[in-house]
């Protein structure tokens, strides 16, 4: 996993070892977007 924070939102870039099932991935987005408004920002997820 990578972060990088912008001045108007955060991205997380995974590269999981194994396929994702949906359910974990929606964990992850409800994750991200936790952290982002942490932050005050918009969060995103890119996966390969």
């Amino acid at each position: 996993m990578r972060r990088s924070i912008a001045s108007d939102h955060v991205r997380f870039d995974l590269r999981p070892y194994r396929a994702l099932t949906p359910a974990q991935i929606e964990a992850l987005d409800r994750a991200a977007q936790r952290y982002g408004e942490y932050l005050g920002l918009a969060a995103r997820i890119t996966l390969p």
